[in-house]
Formats: C-alpha cells, sequence, structure tokens
C-alpha cells in the first residue's frame, strides 16, 4: 500500500466518492476545479502496488483556520481493504497525524459512519454531535 497527495479528482474512481451520507457525485465532479484549487485542501489516494497500481482508497481532507484543524470531508476504502484490526484506517490516522503535527494544527476531526469501528481503533467521540436536515 502506498499513500500519495493527489492533485486531481478526475484520478479517483466514482466508486470511491460516492460514500453513505457524502456530497453527491455529480456535485463533486462539476466542482473538481474549485475542490482542487482551494489551498485549504488536501486529497490523497491509496493505492495497491501489488493491484496494478490502482486507487483502492481516497481521503479528503481540509483545513479549517477557524478552528485550527484537519477536518476529514470524505474517507472511502474498497472493502476488500477493510480489514478487521483496522490496519489501513490506522495508517490513515498516522498520515492525519503527521499532517497535523507538520501544519501545527491543534486537532482532526474524522466524520464516519462507523464510530464503534473507530472507537475500536482508540479514537473518541466527540462532545459535538453532527447534526443534519433535509
Amino acid at each position: 500500500m502506498r499513500i500519495e497527495r493527489l492533485y486531481s479528482l478526475s484520478l479517483v474512481p466514482d466508486r470511491l466518492l460516492v460514500a453513505k451520507g457524502s456530497i453527491p457525485l455529480k456535485t463533486i465532479r462539476s466542482n473538481a476545479d474549485m475542490i482542487e484549487g482551494n489551498p485549504d485542501t488536501i486529497l490523497l489516494g491509496i493505492y495497491d502496488e501489488d493491484d496494478d497500481n490502482n486507487i483502492v482508497g481516497f481521503m479528503w481532507l481540509s483545513i479549517s483556520d477557524l478552528e485550527n484543524a484537519l477536518v476529514t470531508v470524505l474517507f472511502s476504502l474498497d472493502k476488500k481493504y477493510q480489514s478487521v484490526d483496522g490496519f489501513n484506517i490506522k495508517a490513515m490516522a498516522r498520515v492525519c497525524r503527521a499532517i497535523k503535527e507538520d501544519m501545527k494544527l491543534d486537532k482532526i476531526y474524522w466524520t464516519t459512519t462507523r464510530p464503534r469501528a473507530f472507537e475500536k481503533l482508540g479514537f473518541k467521540r466527540s462532545r459535538n454531535v453532527l447534526m443534519e436536515a433535509e
């Protein structure tokens, strides 16, 4: 597995951009230039070197200047790479911590639809709860 910064969303397969509850694919694709050009955006691809270097995971991070925090906008990983021990999630968490330290940020916010899986990996629930309305 290899993690690399991406500068174009066109490299990311659609299946990795349509995570449950995320921004609609059409919206992401039609706003790709704005997303890619935002200096507070960090796009990361997870490659499988044993599978023709295909992108098998994707992480979209944003820097929140007001909170001095790193915010996960989207994280998706092909099912095949979602191990029971959370190895790849732990790897991405290490990358996020390195970015946080390098940029001297205070926090990392990681939204998920699977909080128990992340708690098993040492994450803690925030006191704030993300709510939504339609």
